[in-house]
């Protein structure tokens, strides 16, 4: 992250400084739209309610802005973020087609003020008075962080770059999206293929696969020649070529240029600036280290020639019993109890989006962390997908956080990948509740992006205890070696001013050898297929180190239970996440050290 380079202010006259502030804060907020405070079944209500928070920048600001018109700012851009959350909420599971329509409309539109508030005139005038000013700690941590922002559309250029990169992106996966390839295989490849597998792959004389994840898995799980799943699999990781070919260039090019404008080296060093890992030597040293740790334990069959494109056995996983899901609601919230998290469910909820939507009060010991929403069970027209929407951050001694975790999960029973999902969420939302800062930009989470997400990995390692279904699953280290393949590619890509073809092919050959032992196939080309390129960049690296660094905190010696989610997640954007770790595990020395303990943590067990 960048660093401020404004010197904080002696604590005492800080002291007396936020008081003033706080105080003044109580006459400005009464001059601010009220976001969504309620969810309204009348769409024209909730237009109404949007149009107003986007008339929050339509004011003047103080000609010598100081510490008050920094929090006024963070205060707009409150009732901007949590008015997104919220018809968010309704997006996903409004309870009619209008709400809806007008919910994403509402999203749009002040999406597209979020994406530009600091360049507004009059904003970006108080932004540049305010540069030059001296804050509190906190305020001169948000003030470095709305600069870094700024600086991102700084120029017509910038903004050119940014509108080339938004289409490649959208071509890259729209691609993606609309492919229907099949391989068309030899006869040969016909051998051990069942003949109801056959009657659905074989088109009159010809025998076509179709490229699709789990078509393929059958394929490779069959005594199929060793040619022709080798080939098979090297088409599905090579299907986007060569219809994402120009897409990708263009997105590698543009990024590279956004990155150039901003003063980085490459688009991996902008990306990596607000990540704990702040740097590709980091990230390298934690690939590398990992890796090292994982091999010496890889089961014996994954050194066989062919143990790529076959499907070899793991450790059977014991049978998915379905569990009840209050039940699995009431286990959680138990487990919770020993980590000193209380929840009380409210009679009176109140106005909700839906009549199922239950609310909880979560206290931590004696304090009040905030209000839990949970919308669990599917219904028509409800979002599939399983989120957590942060509705209200809590801010230091002004009010509590609201969390909502939406699932779309069965009314009775839940299998174990139904329960993981709900504890995956709930993490999330756990960790927004706890968060506090001065500002709301720094509350809600960390500000790096390898710890603001802790949560969703940590409830899950907790519930293996309690779930027999999470304590079978094993890690396949297939599975594992592949995610170093793309992290590491990932992040060489996105260090390259052009992403030729002969460049991303060499990337592709060095790291093919080094993590699978194996030559790479000329043919396979996986960088025009990966949906990761677009949504995680030259942070895939992320789906590594979480598991991890989840594991070892909760191993670590200063890791106590009924402290460690308010010494993990208080401090929020407040102090960076490292000073956080140090305060848990009070071993970690450095950036090195952290990352090399994190690295030793065993992932084959």
């Amino acid at each position: 992250m960048s660093r401020s380079s404004y010197m904080p202010l002696p604590s005492a006259v800080v002291a007396v400084l936020f008081y003033l502030v706080l105080m003044s804060n109580q006459l400005f907020a009464r001059d601010l739209p009220v976001p969504l405070t309620h969810w309204p079944d009348d769409h024209r209500q909730l237009t109404e309610q949007c149009d107003a928070v986007s008339m929050v920048f339509n004011t003047e600001f103080a000609a010598q802005p100081d510490e008050q018109t920094l929090m006024m700012l963070d205060q707009k851009l409150a009732h901007i973020d949590s008015t997104i959350a919220k018809a968010m909420v309704l997006v996903d599971a409004g309870s009619s087609p209008s709400i809806k329509a007008a919910a994403l409309a509402c999203v749009e539109q002040l999406s597209q003020l979020q994406a530009q508030w600091s360049s507004l005139d009059n904003v970006s005038v108080t932004l540049a008075r305010l540069s030059e000013q001296r804050f509190s700690e906190q305020g001169s941590r948000l003030m470095s962080l709305w600069l870094l922002e700024k600086d991102l559309l700084s120029s017509a250029r910038a903004q050119k770059a940014s509108e080339m990169l938004t289409y490649a992106e959208l071509g890259y996966q729209q691609t993606l999206h609309g492919l229907d390839k099949k391989l068309r295989l030899p006869e040969r490849c016909m051998q051990g293929v069942p003949n109801k597998l056959l009657s659905q792959w074989q088109q009159t004389s010809q025998f076509e696969l179709p490229l699709r994840g789990g078509q393929v898995a059958q394929y490779l799980n069959l005594p199929t020649p060793e040619q022709c799943r080798r080939m098979v699999w090297v088409a599905l990781g090579s299907k986007g070529m060569p219809d994402n070919m120009v897409q990708l260039d263009m997105m590698l090019g543009q990024r590279h240029v956004l990155a150039r404008l901003q003063g980085a080296e490459h688009w991996a060093a902008m990306q990596l600036q607000t990540q704990m890992l702040s740097d590709v030597t980091s990230v390298d040293r934690y690939l590398q280290q990992s890796f090292k740790n994982l091999r010496e334990h890889r089961p014996q069959s994954q050194s066989t020639q062919d143990w790529l494109w076959s499907v070899t056995a793991t450790r059977p996983q014991l049978a998915d019993n379905a569990m009840v899901a209050p039940q699995v609601v009431a286990m959680v919230f138990n487990t919770l109890r020993n980590y000193g998290l209380r929840f009380e469910q409210l009679s009176d909820v109140g106005q909700r989006w839906h009549e199922t939507v239950e609310a909880y009060h979560v206290y931590h010991d004696e304090q009040m962390l905030g209000t839990l929403l949970l919308d669990l069970h599917g219904r028509p027209g409800k979002s599939a997908k399983a989120r957590h929407r942060a509705i209200e951050h809590g801010i230091s001694g002004r009010h509590s956080a609201t969390s909502a975790v939406l699932t779309s999960l069965p009314s009775t029973h839940w299998q174990g990948r139904e329960r993981l999902v709900f504890y995956q969420q709930l993490g999330l939302a756990i960790q927004h509740l706890f968060a506090r800062a001065d500002y709301y930009g720094l509350s809600g989470a960390s500000i790096e992006g390898d710890f603001s997400r802790l949560g969703k990995t940590l409830l899950p390692l907790i519930m293996k205890a309690e779930d027999p279904w999470l304590q079978s699953r094993t890690p396949s280290y297939k599975k594992l070696t592949q995610q170093y393949f793309r992290a590491s590619t990932a992040l060489a890509y996105h260090q390259l001013e052009k992403g030729s073809f002969v460049s991303l092919q060499q990337i592709n050959h060095y790291y093919f050898k080094r993590y699978f032992e194996l030559p790479m196939p000329d043919e396979y080309t996986p960088q025009y297929s990966l949906t990761t390129l677009v949504s995680d960049a030259a942070l895939y690296h992320q789906r590594l180190w979480y598991p991890q660094f989840a594991a070892w905190l909760m191993s670590c010696e200063g890791a106590k239970p009924g402290a460690l989610f308010a010494k993990l997640f208080q401090p929020a954007g407040r102090q960076s996440a490292l000073s956080t770790v140090q305060n848990v595990c009070p071993k970690v020395g450095s950036l090195k050290d952290l990352v090399t303990q994190v690295a030793s943590v065993q992932r084959l067990h």
